[in-house]
């Protein structure tokens, strides 16, 4: 939960560096919240409630966007791309699928490198 607190504290550092852990962690806890909202909202029959869920929502998202590019920008100089790979994202589904799987390499630069022992 530390980590995905972090990318809000970082919403304007695109130039630092990110690690996998960070950005795995925010990608996992951002989705599990859009998730439950949207579950939510489909559980709910109240218009009243509806409306404010999906106020809720937008909120989130909106709030969100801004430290999810800096972070994916952050994560794509660890991996050694370059930050104008962040374009993707205006591609609608697969630019999004294909930055993600990117992120999700392995670290390239030193100081980008998690220090998890290995077995």
């Amino acid at each position: 939960m530390k980590l995905y607190f972090e990318v809000f504290k970082k919403f304007s550092d695109f130039f630092g560096k990110a690690k996998r852990d960070e950005f795995c962690a925010f990608a996992m806890i951002s989705t599990a919240v859009i998730v439950a909202f949207e579950i939510a909202i489909f559980s709910v029959e109240n218009l009243f409630a509806l409306k404010v869920l999906n106020t809720l929502l937008g909120v989130y998202v909106v709030a969100t966007v801004l430290p999810s590019i800096a972070l994916i920008m952050r994560r794509l100089h660890c991996i050694g791309r370059s930050r104008r790979m962040v374009i993707l994202l205006l591609i609608p589904i697969v630019g999004a699928i294909y930055l993600v799987w990117l992120c999700l390499q392995e670290d390239k630069l030193e100081g980008c490198k998690s220090h998890h022992p290995t077995a």
